[in-house]
């Protein structure tokens, strides 16, 4: 599995932040440090 993470302002509906998310047991596992 493979996407990206993506950080929105309440206040402007803009993206503030993003990063790659993957998963998977022949994949190298990482997820946006934003979401610990």
């Amino acid at each position: 599995l493979c996407g990206v993470g993506v950080d929105i302002s309440d206040r402007t509906g803009l993206t503030e932040r993003i990063a790659p998310f993957r998963r998977g047991p022949r994949l190298e596992e990482t997820a946006p440090s934003f979401w610990s």
